[in-house]
């Protein structure tokens, strides 16, 4: 795939006739300003967009939701998949748009997770394997058309690759976390993008041993940032001998200065995936979840320190917590967890209003081999978004941790969660002709309003 040099606001812009075209003619746009690869592609065409698509373009500021998705199998093309997220229409839940990456460069990238920046205008997508094919890893699209998605760049970085979270900047720039070096080792970096999609630095400039940042979260009011190292991406392959290389550590940030100012280790193994730190605290509390380990820690950036504050292993047998999220008032935090099994699993949800001691008000389990691997919550918190699918790495590494490739909506009203039975996705059959692993998400119109 060719790597367009435009700036994004130019692309944006010509994104925008695309798209406009698209709407017009009922087909779906895939990459129409990525260079001369995109343009082939879209010659062709990716597909057509449903009446039901372009009723919902009509109706009152129509809500979608962007899954990005890789196929079972690896021979078919990653795609982001548009489905109509306004729980008012009668296509509630169905495929707006399927907007495929082109060329030889769009197959077996291992779709992850992805970030929406600041004014809602530009979706941010990792391919986690990208860099084991010399692929680009970093995929941007225009959202100037909600309803049709448009691939405006792709890109890679020097120094580090395996990209994992994105958080939005105020520039409408990303911050992206990159777990690993070129080659799978470490350390890694966090890369930044400014507003224009340009690479402005890669931090921090003389990294710690044992660099591999996957979780990150920011409280600019406090001048923080933090983030939390999972696994060295290299060590999950077959051909590297040993076992999974499991890192557990939160780095505590200068967030003006990109600039690492400690570092808080957690118990060998605990496995340290996911980092979120509590909206308003004033000592920059956060949680960090033991995928290794099973455990839920509460570290404070104030002081450096850390306890376990909640034990998986008493909802199921060799916990592993996965992507969680915390409400914006900060008194609620739900955490999706499995079984190594991968055959038990649920989503926890938390009263945290006292920190040090959360709560359990729900333990929402589902079905045997489920798998959820990442929440978000969305519609002014009534709603929890999950997908059902972490990593397989197939034939090829040691990292076997499938789910039943669902993304199912769970309703949030007071204490208790419920199946929304309307939005239960099936990505093994959603699209003709492919078996798609949903992975990374975001919702339209959920841009950045003070923190991640």
């Amino acid at each position: 795939m060719s790597i367009s040099s435009r700036p994004w606001p130019a692309l944006l812009r010509r994104s925008g006739k695309h798209a406009q075209a698209a709407a017009a003619t009922g087909i779906v746009i895939a990459a129409a300003a990525c260079g001369g690869a995109a343009a082939a592609y879209n010659a062709s065409g990716s597909g057509t967009a449903s009446a039901s698509g372009m009723s919902a373009m009509q109706s009152h500021q129509p809500e979608y939701l962007y899954v990005w998705a890789g196929a079972v199998g690896r021979a078919k093309p990653d795609r982001l998949v548009t489905l109509n997220f306004d729980s008012a229409s009668p296509d509630y839940g169905k495929v707006v748009a399927d907007t495929i990456i082109p060329g030889p460069g769009g197959i077996n990238n291992e779709p992850h997770h992805c970030g929406l920046s600041a004014n809602g205008r530009v979706l941010a997508c990792g391919g986690l394997l990208a860099s084991l094919h010399q692929h680009d890893w970093l995929f941007f699209f225009s959202l100037k058309n909600p309803a049709h998605p448009v691939l405006i760049s792709s890109q890679k970085t020097p120094l580090a690759a395996f990209p994992d979270a994105f958080v939005p900047l105020p520039d409408n720039g990303f911050l992206v976390t990159e777990m690993g070096s070129l080659d799978g080792g470490a350390p890694g970096r966090i890369a930044e993008f400014n507003g224009a999609g340009k690479l402005v630095g890669l931090y921090p400039a003389d990294p710690p041993s044992a660099f591999n940042p996957h979780g990150i979260d920011v409280r600019p009011d406090l001048d923080l940032m933090v983030t939390c190292d999972y696994v060295e991406p290299a060590s999950t392959l077959n051909a590297v001998p040993g076992p999974v290389a499991l890192r557990s550590s939160v780095r505590v940030w200068d967030y003006q200065s990109r600039t690492i100012t400690r570092s808080i280790e957690l118990p060998p193994g605990s496995g340290s995936m996911d980092c979120q730190l509590l909206p308003r605290n004033p000592d920059g509390e956060g949680y960090v979840g033991g995928s290794g380990d099973g455990q839920l820690y509460l570290f404070n950036s104030r002081t450096g320190t850390e306890h376990d504050v909640f034990n998986f292993n008493t909802l199921t047998q060799e916990a592993l917590t996965q992507v969680m999220t915390i409400s914006p008032d900060g008194t609620r935090l739900f955490v999706p967890y499995i079984s190594a099994s991968g055959q038990d699993s649920g989503i926890a949800m938390f009263d945290v209003t006292n920190p040090r001691h959360p709560r359990l008000l729900d333990n929402f389990k589902l079905g045997p081999g489920s798998g959820p691997h990442m929440a978000m919550l969305a519609n002014h918190n009534t709603q929890l978004i999950v997908t059902d699918y972490f990593l397989n790495e197939d034939n090829f590494g040691k990292v076997h941790l499938d789910g039943d490739r669902y993304v199912r909506v769970l309703d949030v009203s007071g204490h208790r969660l419920t199946e929304d039975r309307r939005f239960q996705i099936d990505f093994n059959t959603l699209i003709p002709g492919v078996q798609l692993r949903p992975h990374g998400f975001e919702v339209s119109g959920m841009a950045m309003s003070g923190s991640d």
